[in-house]
């Protein structure tokens, strides 16, 4: 279906699409009538699937946790670092400040003085 659709829209976008729709189709293929059944258990490619439901489901209910738990507002991260030092200390440890020669130009500085 995959290659269906890109095919659709255009024949570069299939070729450069190709690796990533090989990709999701192994399990699928793995899986196929073609096989004959294996009377041990489930496949590895059935477990990948498991697995990756596993994994999503848990992420879901902790966002709904979070989304959930907490009612708390803030008011905006400048009063946040201004009335948490904890939070304060953290943000300067984590500023990066390199020091530079005489005449050398800092892009990201540059940019921003221009843009305030």
């Amino acid at each position: 279906m995959m290659a269906g659709t890109a095919y659709a829209v255009s024949l570069p976008l299939l070729l450069w699409m190709a690796p990533v729709i090989l990709v999701y189709c192994w399990p699928f293929q793995s899986q196929s009538c073609h096989q004959q059944p294996v009377p041990s258990g489930p496949s590895p490619a059935s477990a990948i699937w498991h697995a990756r439901a596993d994994v999503a489901a848990a992420v879901l209910i902790r966002a709904n946790e979070l989304a959930n738990g907490s009612c708390e507002t803030f008011a905006g991260p400048m009063h946040e670092l201004r009335n948490n030092p904890d939070l304060l200390d953290a943000h300067v440890t984590n500023l990066s400040v390199k020091p530079r020669n005489r005449g050398q130009i800092d892009p990201h500085l540059a940019i921003a003085r221009a843009k305030d």
